[in-house]
């Protein structure tokens, strides 16, 4: 895998720590970003655009169901698990900030629950990710580059523009 075109981020290169550290931060950046805005800012641009809550919701069902799959790649190695993709074909139907906010930090504290349980050894472990034979590492370098994504797509969306980010 490369580079994603439209953020940068490159999972390959991404370490299993450096993905939990990431997912960790999720929830407080993401917080960030909503923090302040008016409601019209929560609403899509335009027909074709997304809102910057529908990014929230795409990064929240990204992690929901890579916080699913984890527990079955890590102890089933061979385990078949559809592409998650980082950015899905439209944007999904958002729900209120306030619960798609907590749905991230539930869905990140899942993860790196899980992922701080695991041994060493099973980020090697083989499953069949969107048909592709990949390391079970996969499953938090994905969500690590799905919300962290979703964060550059909200620092770029035109409601944004004059805040300050934080990068972490």
């Amino acid at each position: 895998m490369s580079a994603c075109a439209q953020c940068g981020i490159d999972e390959d290169n991404l370490t299993v720590d450096d993905a939990v550290t990431t997912i960790r931060t999720l929830p407080r950046r993401y917080r960030q970003a909503l923090a302040g805005l008016d409601a019209n800012a929560l609403t899509r641009p335009d027909a074709s655009g997304w809102s910057l809550l529908a990014h929230v919701a795409a990064a929240r069902r990204a992690l929901d169901e890579l916080a699913s799959a984890l527990p079955g790649v890590l102890t089933r190695p061979g385990t078949s698990v559809e592409d998650i993709p980082v950015e899905p074909a439209g944007p999904p139907s958002p729900h209120d900030p306030d619960r798609e906010l907590s749905a991230i930090g539930e869905a990140s504290a899942a993860l790196v629950g899980r992922a701080e349980a695991a041994p060493s050894a099973a980020w090697d472990r083989p499953f069949v990710f969107g048909g592709h034979e990949v390391p079970a590492r996969r499953i938090v370098q994905r969500a690590a580059h799905a919300g962290a994504h979703h964060l550059r797509e909200m620092e770029r969306h035109p409601s944004s523009a004059g805040r300050d980010s934080d990068d972490d």
